[in-house]
């Protein structure tokens, strides 16, 4: 992700452009003062936890996601593009919503492990299948011959 300041301030500025928020709005909605928008967005200085995650609430965007654009956290080393829109769509889940979800994702998971479960007993006995026809093939082919 950015670690950059000028990469954290044009991801931001592209932001701000998509919802036709100006740096007031921003610093209205987040509850930061225009100046202290003001001199992050003209990279005076560095973005710290607060403004990035006030940020990140006034945008309905992850506080973590945030937080590593701005280089505040470490970058995942393999970052999985599924878990970043889940993370999103978590945050941006009403509280008394995240119950249902949660409920819902297990449900998910426990069928797929009845699933593998099943497949993980099929499997030995189709290989036991396999091995005895190959073995009862060689076998009686080797005592004919």
């Amino acid at each position: 992700m950015l670690t950059e300041m000028s990469e954290f301030v044009d991801w931001l500025n592209d932001e701000l452009e998509k919802r036709g928020w100006s740096y007031n709005e921003l610093g209205r909605r987040a509850d930061l003062s225009s100046g202290g928008v003001s001199i992050v967005m003209t990279e005076r200085q560095k973005p710290g936890y607060q403004f990035c995650i006030k940020v990140a609430l006034a945008l309905k965007d992850s506080p973590e996601r945030v937080l590593r654009l701005a280089g505040l956290l470490p970058t995942r080393p393999d970052p999985d593009p599924y878990f970043e829109v889940l993370e999103n769509l978590w945050d941006r889940a009403p509280d008394w919503k995240k119950r249902d979800i949660v409920v819902q994702l297990r449900a998910v998971l426990e069928e797929q492990e009845r699933y593998d479960a099943r497949r993980e007993v099929e499997k030995p006995v189709e290989e036991e299948e396999l091995r005895s026809r190959g073995a009862g093939g060689q076998g009686s082919g080797g005592a004919e011959g």
